[in-house]
Order: structure tokens, then sequence, then C-alpha cells
């Protein structure tokens, strides 16, 4: 078979992942409800469609991830306000991503290899319940990749057309997830290993230096400065913090990637010594290697909270090495394509074995996302009390008041809790609460003198019950009328209760 007729099926096949990877994330995406994180982003989306720019009822401005928050409000003005418009943005950016790893790949690899990291991109669970959430970290995946591509285009050959895409590419990350500066210490730590590896580049920039020795110099300062700083900063919390998260990570990364992450660690190694010799491709190797180490090492260890949505934008470097070690183990036999084909599909099937939230080729409509995210039926709590309402004079309690803002239209008291024990004292202090300006309830005291003057409705779920409200008030919550319950989902049930 000639290469033309290669090229085509290759794109055909990859046609067909990206059209099922489709599929997979759009089916029923209207079905699950919001949760808690979604709603601070959909709050910041309705005050930017209001406003013209993202200022919270609170008069705080909402600038995280706000090229995020443009992008969603865009689709909210096009197709209206609900669920698809909200989630269509992550879509987008995740099937976009796996077109992304097939380029970057092939580029790196062959096209093997890249056709089968784009299945395990395009069938991966964590991938597709991350593509279904109105939130921004399929976004900040895409660009952060295609940064990793523009950055490996031109250290092959510099031009200012790839350095300007590159700088966009990069600024946006930046503007999706403060995650994006990452990709400014990767591209420092890949030039220096270059710069390390190549006297004649060293020549070069030090000739260059010579002649902008004011600006270099300032520059150095800069950089010091910055890199001092977070080097402070991640030692102080290594210290001074209790805990094991950065083994929490591992076990993660191990347990919701088995076999996998086996495979990709020896992928690594194999494809770093193998080409130990190949500058082209051991700077390749560095970039890699760097792109995924960096950010999970700093999330790893500095992290306060497990949440490992934080490592979700560079989980398909496991999927990139893993079809780079089934191609080296397939090239030692007598039939290399049927052993490849043959050794991926038991790959998978072993892995789906293992964990049933590897790969999903099947379309569901509702998605686990992680362990400690909360994703609890706020849909049909907040239904249950359009249905009892009888006026507007009704208040609302609830720890969540961004997301009975989404529900319900307003937003009236809300129960203070500390979410993973970060809070200050002078946010402990603080009379209205952050997102929507409602007021903050701190006491049973506090709590049992607004019932007593009014009429209305309490929300809560599982999240502020276990250890995050103060258990008086949880337990004079539970003295008053249930009025609906669901507890399908350990650690995600919800109650309402009327007053």
């Amino acid at each position: 078979m000639d290469q033309k007729n290669k090229k085509i099926i290759s794109y055909f096949i990859l046609g067909a992942i990206i059209l099922y990877g489709f599929i997979l994330r759009i089916y029923k995406i209207q079905e699950q409800s919001y949760w808690i994180d979604e709603a601070f982003t959909i709050n910041a989306v309705l005050e930017t469609i209001e406003k013209g720019h993202p200022l919270l009822d609170s008069g705080e401005y909402y600038s995280r991830s706000i090229l995020n928050t443009y992008l969603i409000s865009s689709s909210v003005l096009l197709f209206g306000f609900n669920e698809f418009s909200t989630r269509i943005i992550s879509v987008i950016f995740g099937i976009l991503s796996i077109y992304l790893i097939f380029i970057l790949s092939k580029k790196t690899f062959n096209t093997n290899i890249a056709l089968l990291a784009s299945f395990m991109t395009s069938f991966s669970y964590w991938q597709i319940a991350w593509s279904r959430q109105a939130r921004m970290y399929t976004q900040l995946q895409f660009f952060f990749f295609l940064s990793l591509y523009l950055f490996d285009s031109l250290l092959e050959k510099f031009s200012y057309k790839k350095l300007t895409f590159l700088s966009f590419s990069t600024l946006a990350a930046i503007l999706s997830h403060y995650f994006g500066y990452f990709l400014i210490v990767i591209y420092l730590l890949t030039i220096l290993c270059k710069i390390y590896k190549d006297k004649s580049l060293k020549n070069k920039i030090y000739q260059e230096v010579k002649k902008r020795l004011a600006a270099f110099y300032l520059f150095l300062a800069l950089t010091i400065f910055i890199f001092y700083k977070i080097a402070r900063d991640i030692m102080e919390r290594i210290i001074l913090k209790d805990n094991n998260r950065f083994l929490d990570y591992i076990y993660f990364i191990k347990d919701f990637f088995p076999v996998l992450y086996i495979l990709a660690i020896l992928g690594l190694i194999i494809f770093i010594f193998k080409n130990k010799k190949n500058k082209n491709k051991l700077e390749k190797a560095i970039l890699l290697f760097v792109s995924f180490f960096v950010p999970f090492l700093t999330v790893a260890i500095v992290s306060d909270r497990i949440l490992f949505r934080y490592i979700f934008f560079i989980t398909p470097f496991i999927f990139i090495f893993s079809a780079y070690f089934i191609y080296f183990i397939s090239q030692n036999t007598r039939n290399k394509k049927l052993t490849f084909t043959m050794l991926s599909i038991l790959v998978v099937i072993l892995t789906s074995s293992l964990n049933i939230r590897v790969f999903s080729f099947k379309p569901i409509s509702h998605y686990y996302l992680e362990p400690l995210t909360p994703q609890s039926n706020f849909k049909e709590a907040y239904q249950k009390i359009k249905e009892d309402i009888a006026n507007e004079n009704k208040i609302i309690i609830s720890p969540y008041p961004a997301m009975d803002k989404i529900y319900l239209g307003k937003s009236d008291y809300c129960l203070f809790m500390d979410l993973g024990g970060l809070t200050t004292e002078e946010e402990r202090k603080k009379e209205k609460e952050y997102y929507t300006n409602a007021i903050n309830i701190f006491s049973k005291n506090d709590l049992e003198n607004i019932i007593k003057q009014n009429n209305g409705y309490i929300i809560i779920d599982y999240m502020s019950i276990n250890d995050k409200l103060d258990q008086e008030i949880i337990d004079f919550i539970f003295k008053q009328k249930l009025i609906f319950k669901d507890e399908y989902q350990f650690n995600n049930q919800i109650w309402v209760f009327k007053f």
C-alpha cells in the first residue's frame, strides 16, 4: 500500500475515533445536575452576560479562568441558558484535544502510536467526564498541548511567526487557568537543557548576551526573583504541612490508570535511552518529560487539598507513552502490525477489567468525576422547591448560594463552611458570601433566629455535613420538616428541609 492510501486510512480511523468520542461527550449532556464548581463558573457567566464583565453581586471581580468565562458567555448568548450551552465549550476543547494528541504524537513518534494515543484519549472515562463539565480543564489541556506542539516546532526552526503563535497559545493557556504558567517553567528548563547539550548554541547565546548586557541582567534578576519566590513557597508548604498528599496523587494515578501508568514509565525510559545519542529525539523526550513531571510534582507536593482534577490536563502523557511502549514491544516480533493491534486490544481489556472507569465505550448520561468531588442531585432538589414554593417571600438557605441563584434565580442566606480547612480568620468575619453576596450564617443561634422570622427551605448535601458545618447547625436542620432526599449515591446525598 502506498503512502497516500496509508495516510487516507489513518485519517479515516482518526475521524471515526473523534466522531465517536464526540458522541460520548455530547450524549444527554443536559441531564446530569450542575455541581458546585460549575455553579461558580456559571454564576460568573451570568454576571458577564448582564454586566459585560464578571463582576459578582458581592462587588468582587471573578478573574479566574476569564477566557473560559467569556467563551461560555458567548455560547449562552448563542444557544440560551441551559446545560447544553454552558457545557458545549468543554466538549469542543475535549474533541480538539484528541486531534492535538494525534498530531503531537505523530510528530514525535509515528502514525500508529498517534492513533493509539488518540484512541485512549477519546475513550478515556476521565477525559469524557471532564469534557462534559462547565469548567475550564479541557480548555487548559488543549492550549497546554498546543503550546507544547508549537514550542517543539520553534525549537526545530526558529521563526517570528511561530513565536507569535506560541505566545498567543501560551497566553490562552494562562487565561484558561493559572496552571498555564507551568508552560513558562517548561520552556525555560527545556531551553537550559538544550543549551547544556549544544556548545555552538552556548557561544551564540554568549555573543548575543554581550551585545545586550543590560537587558540580560534585567531578565536574569526577574527570573531569579520569580524562581526564588516559587521555590520558597514550595519549600514552606513542604516543611510546614502535615499530610501525605503526594502519595494520594501517586495512588490515584496507580488506581485510575492501572497497567497504563507502568507502561508509560517504561515507555518514557525506553524512549530516552533509545534516543540519547539522537539530539533531536532527545530534546523531544526532555520536553515531554518536563511537561508531565513539573506540573505533576508541583501539584502533588504543594496542593493543600486532594483535587485530582488538577492533574487532569497532563494525563494524555500516560496514553502517549503507553502507546509508545506497546509499539516498541511489537517491533521485536515477526508480524509487527498484528502484534501491535493485539497488544493494544489486550491492554485496553486488561485495564478496563481492573478499573471500569479507565475507558468508556457506551454512551451514558451521568459520570463520576473523582473522590471528594460532590455531585449531588441539585437539579432534582431545586425542582422540588420550585414545585412546593407558594410565594416569592420564602427564603433559601444553603451552603451554595451560587447554586441557589442558578436554579432559583436568587440567593438569600449562606451556611458558612470551612472548605478544606483553608478559611482565614478574615473570611470567617465577612458578613456576605463571596459569589452572590448572600448573608453568611455562622452559628445555630443565627440560623434559629432567621427561621423564627421567615418561611423557606434549607438545602444541604453530604459534603456540607461531613465535618464542614457546625454539628449544632446540622442537628438543628435535621429537626426541620424533610420534603426531599436523594440518597442514591454514597457521598453525594442531598436533603431539602422546609420551615
